[in-house]
């Protein structure tokens, strides 16, 4: 137990553990990065699981004095973020990403198995605190686990990755930015998006035991978090305020919905809905437009073999010129318009 502060840059030769059954840790990273040391493996901070009749162990950790220390980053190919190291080639490669910015405050990152983790019956308080750049199997920047809660409050977690497969026997747990399967409160400017598994988006994944409030302050406009799950799923009910403008799904084939009824505002994951256009290339016949729902396929809504006068159909392509199978299930991430191509006569030219 004790209240602890950064002078200086830290790399750690092991992680850090917070003892069980009522410890009462406080870490101000004062500006400062917390990181593994070159070689180390492991997490940053855990919080060791408490006894259930004992006192909970609870770690907070805030930045007190970041304002005034800044870092600008971009994000590499593999969704890592690569922070400014001042040479040229950094520079380059900060001109041609697609994704930059610049990051206040200090930081904690490089862990291998997650960054934080708050196990049984404990507590965890992030303010103002980065989480960047970790790895990890499950919950590569936070891990809340089931008997255990935590609050962040204008946090932001961003860049973490999910490292390996998990086995088919295995109960597919993920959350790039944030695993919960406890308690999880958010508010203020908190930012959980740009994690990933894999090759996909992956921000914070809720267990089916995991409950999501939002504190007393609300979230802030600016306030951003992508949410993985499956469709259906519920992702926050609160009295009155609706928070949807600032959760989105990282899966583009599901979307956030509201409903309202007796005061309570519902959040859920439903499938997307998005128009297919079908352009036939006929000035004569006007294009149509359906809203297909998600894994139907072509054949599903009868429009696999259109017919044009004089002309052979020769299939549905995409704008650049992908063939699409009509006994595909449709997965559509967008509007999207598809394009007829035909022959012609013994030439077989193809025409759009």
């Amino acid at each position: 137990s004790g209240c602890y502060y950064l002078t200086d840059d830290l790399a750690l030769e092991e992680p850090l553990c917070v003892p069980k059954n009522g410890a009462q840790v406080t870490l101000c990273l004062n500006g400062h990065t917390l990181r593994l040391a070159d070689g180390a493996e492991g997490c940053i901070i855990f919080v060791a699981v408490s006894d259930k009749d004992a006192d909970p162990s609870v770690l907070t950790i805030t930045d007190c004095n970041g304002a005034d220390s800044s870092s600008n980053y971009y994000v590499d190919e593999d969704g890592a973020l690569v922070f400014d190291d001042g040479s040229y080639a950094w520079q380059e490669a900060y001109i041609a990403a697609s994704e930059k910015n610049a990051l206040a405050g200090g930081r904690i990152t490089g862990a291998t198995a997650g960054a934080i983790s708050v196990g049984d019956y404990n507590e965890l308080y992030l303010t103002n605190v980065n989480i960047i750049d970790n790895a990890g199997r499950y919950g590569a920047g936070v891990v809340v686990a089931e008997h255990a809660s935590a609050v962040l409050d204008s946090c932001v977690i961003a860049g973490n990755r999910l490292t390996g497969e998990m086995k088919a026997s295995e109960k597919q747990i993920l959350g790039g930015g944030v695993y919960c399967a406890g308690t999880l409160e958010l508010s203020g400017t908190t930012s959980i998006t740009g994690n990933r598994a894999q090759d996909a988006q992956d921000n914070l994944w809720l267990d089916e035991t995991a409950a999501l409030k939002i504190g007393d302050l609300g979230l802030d406009k600016q306030a951003h978090i992508g949410v993985s799950g499956a469709a259906e799923q519920t992702i926050l009910t609160g009295y009155a305020d609706d928070f949807s403008e600032n959760f989105t799904s990282d899966d583009l084939t599901l979307t956030i919905s509201t409903a309202r009824e007796n005061g309570f505002t519902e959040l859920t994951l439903q499938e997307a809905v998005y128009t297919l256009t079908l352009d036939l290339g006929d000035a004569e016949q006007e294009p149509v437009t359906l809203e297909p729902e998600q894994g139907q396929t072509l054949e599903d809504l009868n429009v696999q073999d259109p017919t044009l006068e004089g002309s052979t159909f020769s299939g549905w392509y995409l704008d650049d010129e992908t063939l699409v199978d009509t006994r595909q299930p449709l997965h559509l991430t967008q509007d999207t318009t598809l394009y007829a191509h035909w022959s012609q006569g013994d030439t077989a030219e193809d025409t759009t």
